[in-house]
């Protein structure tokens, strides 16, 4: 009896992952997210959005983008296990302070998502021509500096040096 036990079915759902982002994340433009959560085996649960950010119109931003998901009847908030929050790619080029803002999706997510990880990735940012101008350059470091400290402050992971995976490789951009 003690032996069958090896044999019992892993549940199907290992976990529950949300996403809110840029359009980097979005599904329009983007797979990465669902092949994570295939390889993880994590419900994928989608809310990014093309062309927004932390500091984004309020129909697109991050924190509505959080607030959608912690109201979706598609699951229970205690079953997410990851909050992926994906590129500040806009507020950097518009060389906008997320301190703030930051501070606000970190902590309604933690406050609503109690079991989760909660994990940024400051940006998916490409050697593309518009994104190397010395004033996107410092809004980058900027942008990921205030991001971390509110991070720090709300214990949320993040990806270092997520704005390099795509530099050598224009054709991501």
């Amino acid at each position: 009896a003690e032996s069958d036990t090896r044999f019992v079915a892993k549940p199907s759902i290992l976990g529950r992952a949300v996403f809110i982002g840029t359009s980097n994340a979005a599904p329009a433009w983007s797979t990465w997210t669902s092949t994570l959560c295939n390889r993880k085996g994590w419900a994928h649960h989608h809310f990014a959005i093309g062309s927004s950010g932390f500091n984004a119109a309020t129909e697109i931003s991050f924190i509505t983008q959080l607030r959608n998901a912690i109201a979706s009847p598609a699951f229970v908030n205690a079953e997410v296990t990851h909050v992926f929050v994906c590129d500040a790619g806009n507020d950097i080029r518009s060389i906008a302070n997320v301190r703030a803002t930051s501070e606000l999706v970190f902590s309604e997510a933690r406050a609503n998502f109690p079991n989760a990880r909660i994990i940024m990735l400051p940006a998916l940012w490409g050697q593309a021509t518009e994104n190397t101008s010395d004033s996107r350059i410092r809004s980058v470091n900027a942008r990921v500096q205030e991001l971390s400290e509110s991070a720090l402050l709300h214990r949320v992971e993040m990806i270092d040096y997520s704005y390099l995976w795509h530099w050598d490789n224009t054709g991501y951009m």
